[in-house]
């Protein structure tokens, strides 16, 4: 415990002491510091609970944070910006007492923030402690990383981010026995989006890879996907999702690595006619696959579906679907399809006894099939409804 502690400590008092000479620097040369814009918040809360049957509780918390930002030269050339926060809580009873504290503190520099390129680097600390009369646990995260950023002319805007976290958890019972997990995460993501006329394209794609010290875990997380849509009017619209996940489990006695691919689309169009039509098409396709301890398995799956609502009448409304399902395994495979349809009915309404009345009468009619044969069903339902 007091060795991170130490290295805690360490951490801030390096860059105190960079601050420090930063300013030291620039008082000897006789540049003129900018102005520095300063906030925070202190506060304190007190809380007593008594009780007939039972242990009272008294409590104590503490807050306290200093913030600070700056400019170099100029605003427009870069900003400066951090702080510190501590939040303090004791909690007493008469079974035992419980302490916890939450230290944080953050720094972040930007390059050229008002430009098309802004860079972005930033660094955080985050360190709490709880213990109490039977077991303590000290976790401390310590992040850093830079965003890039950029935005050509034509309004296309691209992303490149890079983040790395130390995690620390340090756990202790009472008999003095402590459980030290490290753990080190690497984060890059890259990302654009551009628009033109009346698409819209975005990409997205980012790996994770969390790796456990001293330890052969190790998990690796790549997800990208790729969306598309198409809105020239209310009349028309569609949007494509492209997914791709990949998980790769390292373990001392097992490696599981699965693979996702899945395709989404969905689209709407109101024809001009004479009374409201709307036609709507949706494909969904999966491609699963897994590996591990040499064997492998695959899933391919696949479903379209289409289908029609058309008011017929300012009271009957007409609706019709069908659709198409196929399933193939590593041994079979599997093929299943639906048409349904559906007619409503809603009268004019009228009064009944001082109240606004109305009957809706409704059918519908379904087919399913698969492998096996076809199955065929037939409802209906009317009803009144008062207001």
């Amino acid at each position: 415990m007091n060795q991170l502690k130490h290295r805690h400590a360490g951490r801030w008092l390096y860059g105190v002491t960079i601050c420090i000479a930063m300013i030291v620097s620039s008082e000897q040369s006789g540049a003129e510091l900018p102005p520095v814009r300063v906030w925070g918040e202190l506060g304190y809360d007190f809380r007593k609970d008594s009780f007939e049957n039972g242990s009272d509780t008294l409590e104590h918390a503490a807050v306290a944070r200093l913030n600070g930002s700056t400019y170099l030269y100029q605003p427009w050339i870069a900003t400066l910006e951090g702080g510190i926060g501590l939040d303090l809580r004791r909690t007493e009873r008469d079974t035992g007492d419980t302490d916890s504290d939450n230290i944080t503190g953050y720094g972040r520099l930007r390059l050229a923030p008002r430009s098309r390129f802004p860079f972005e680097a930033f660094a955080d600390v985050t360190d709490n402690r709880s213990d109490s009369d039977l077991a303590g646990l000290d976790v401390e995260r310590t992040r850093y990383g830079f965003l890039q950023r950029y935005s050509t002319p034509g309004g296309t805007a691209y992303k490149l981010r890079y983040e790395h976290t130390d995690l620390v958890n340090n756990s202790t019972i009472a008999g003095g026995a402590n459980d030290l997990r490290e753990d080190e995460a690497d984060l890059v993501q890259a990302s654009f989006n551009k628009s033109f006329n009346a698409h819209n394209i975005y990409f997205d794609s980012q790996l994770n890879v969390v790796d456990r010290v001293n330890s052969p875990d190790k998990t690796e997380t790549l997800f990208t996907s790729l969306r598309h849509t198409y809105s020239p009017g209310p009349m028309l619209s569609a949007e494509d999702m492209l997914t791709y996940n990949v998980t790769d489990l390292q373990q001392e006695l097992a490696d599981i690595k699965t693979g996702v691919l899945q395709l989404n689309s969905f689209g709407f169009w109101r024809p001009k006619t004479k009374r409201p039509l709307r036609i709507n098409a949706t494909l969904r396709a999966l491609d699963r696959s897994t590996e591990s301890g040499g064997s492998e398995s695959s899933l391919q799956s696949s479903t379209g579906t289409v289908g029609a609502t058309y008011q017929w009448s300012p009271r009957w409304v007409l609706s019709g679907s069908a659709g198409v399902t196929g399933i193939k395994g590593e041994t079979d495979s599997e093929l299943l399809t639906f048409q349904t349809a559906t007619a409503n009915y809603t009268s004019e309404p009228f009064k009944l006894g001082g109240f606004d009345a109305g009957w809706f009468a409704q059918t519908d009619l379904r087919n399913n099939t698969d492998d096996t044969g076809s199955l065929q069903s037939f409802g209906a339902q009317t009803g009144y409804n008062l207001r």
